[in-house]
């Protein structure tokens, strides 16, 4: 008799922890949760696999005489009858971003090209991107900076392959900002950050972090 309720204790302790330790599981994960996620459209931890996507709106201001596209654009005649300080460029499009496991499985962006005043209007697509560092790709609400090289493509032919590739993704994920090396594209967009602006992130869940 005494030995069944010294087993039936045992039992009742075993129980007991196993119910607790659950209890303290579901919690943990549940303040996890809350961490990583928080109010919609804020980043409040640091992600390690997400996609995301927006779209690129941005202009690029023209500057004769200061770095405009030489002999070998293949829009030199009409860049140098139309570019003037007053017509720059309009650019839109849209761009996406995929990273597993700290590290970039897709990079690629289109966008549109066209003089303000409607002529010169051509195509780009920057494809295969290539990362020159080792350095993890970590996503906090402060944003991220990363470097890579890409091959960019006007009105579908390829153009320039391996272009240095300069990304800075703004505060919450709100912006990006695009710098294609002036060197390796013959100054084409003359030296300036192409801009955009994030429409969904996701973390590896699937989750929409903007609202």
């Amino acid at each position: 008799m005494n030995q069944f309720i010294i087993d039936s204790n045992k039992t009742y302790l075993a129980v007991t922890v196993l119910i607790t330790l659950s209890i303290a599981i579901v919690i943990i994960q549940l303040i996890s949760v809350n961490i990583s996620y928080g109010q919609a459209g804020h980043v409040n931890s640091i992600l390690e696999t997400f996609s995301a996507k927006g779209l690129i709106s941005s202009l690029i201001v023209n500057n004769m005489g200061k770095g405009s596209p030489n002999n070998s654009s293949i829009h030199n005649i009409q860049h140098t009858v139309n570019n003037t300080n007053n017509n720059p460029y309009v650019l839109a499009g849209s761009w996406g971003l995929d990273v597993a496991n700290r590290k970039i499985a897709s990079f690629v962006i289109s966008f549109t090209m066209v003089l303000a005043n409607g002529t010169d209007r051509h195509t780009h697509e920057f494809t295969n991107f290539k990362p020159v560092s080792v350095l993890p790709i970590l996503l906090d609400q402060k944003g991220i900076t990363f470097i890579g090289m890409m091959d960019i493509k006007i009105n579908s032919a390829d153009k320039w392959f391996g272009v240095p590739i300069s990304v800075a993704i703004g505060k919450n994920f709100n912006t990006i900002s695009i710098t294609p090396s002036p060197k390796y594209t013959n100054n084409h967009f003359m030296g300036q950050s192409i801009y955009g602006v994030s429409t969904s992130l996701k973390d590896q869940r699937g989750t929409e972090l903007i609202s």
